[in-house]
């Protein structure tokens, strides 16, 4: 159950967040600024709007569903962080729940940076693979 959410700030999360789980490419980007960054754990900084929508066909297109359930929510100036578990089932079946904390940055009331850290060690062979394509070296199992 989402928890109950009080503030404009909160809202905006809540808003990308239900954009993320509708797996429309389009209704994220709306969220964005057009020269948004995406960081999703240790992947390459997918810079404008051009970039990130690369970045969420290859993603998000690996997916039949998401659900994005906030554990909590913390907003201070244009920072949003949340902490959430995210429910994803794959094209073949298989899914998971995976930890994951999102931080936000806002311009306005767009979305200027988006930063995605989850554990890589629990997602599917799939997901994992795309993650890792572009990773940078990192000691940790965590994707973040």
């Amino acid at each position: 159950m989402r928890q109950s959410l009080h503030s404009s700030r909160d809202h905006g999360v809540e808003n990308i967040l239900d954009s993320l789980a509708s797996l429309d490419v389009d209704s994220v980007l709306a969220h964005l600024s057009d020269d948004a960054r995406l960081s999703f754990g240790r992947s390459r900084i997918a810079h404008g709007k051009p970039a990130i929508r690369k970045v969420l066909i290859r993603t998000l297109g690996l997916l039949d569903s998401l659900h994005c359930v906030p554990v909590a929510i913390w907003t201070a100036n244009t920072v949003a962080v949340v902490e959430l578990d995210v429910a994803f089932e794959r094209a073949d079946g298989g899914g998971l729940i995976v930890p994951a904390t999102m931080v936000l940055r806002f311009s306005g009331h767009a979305v200027s940076d988006v930063t995605i850290c989850a554990y890589v060690s629990a997602m599917p062979v799939g997901l994992r693979k795309t993650v890792a394509r572009e990773r940078v070296p990192a000691p940790s199992a965590a994707a973040c």
